[in-house]
C-alpha cells in the first residue's frame, strides 16, 4: 500500500522540542557540546510527548521537571510545491550545578 500523495497546497508540518537551561537567577545557561554552544532538541514524532523529547535530547533523567517557555512558528515557502510549517517548542529546566 502506497502512502497518500502530498497535497502541494497544504504545507508539510514539523514539530521540534528544545531545552533551554536556566540558572537559579533565571538567566539562560548555554549548554555546551564538545566545547561549542548548543541548543539540545529533536523532531517530535506524531503522538510523542514533546517534553520527553526535549529531556532525551539534553540527556536529562525522565523525572527532570520542565517548564514550557516559548513556541515559535516558522513558515518556509520554498520555490516549487513544497512549503514547510515548523513549530519549535522551547522548555526551560534548572541548569545542572
Amino acid at each position: 500500500m502506497n502512502p497518500p500523495a502530498h497535497d502541494p497546497a497544504r504545507p508539510l508540518r514539523r514539530v521540534t522540542a528544545h531545552l533551554i537551561a536556566t540558572t537559579p537567577h533565571h538567566t539562560t545557561a548555554i549548554t555546551h557540546a564538545n566545547g561549542a554552544p548548543a541548543l539540545p532538541g529533536a523532531r517530535v514524532p506524531f503522538g510523542a510527548d514533546p517534553a520527553d523529547i526535549a529531556r532525551t535530547a539534553a540527556g536529562l533523567p525522565p523525572t527532570t521537571p520542565l517548564t514550557p517557555h516559548d513556541l515559535r512558528t516558522e513558515l518556509h515557502h520554498l520555490p516549487g510545491p513544497l512549503h514547510l510549517h515548523i513549530d519549535r517548542l522551547y522548555y526551560t529546566a534548572p541548569a545542572p550545578p
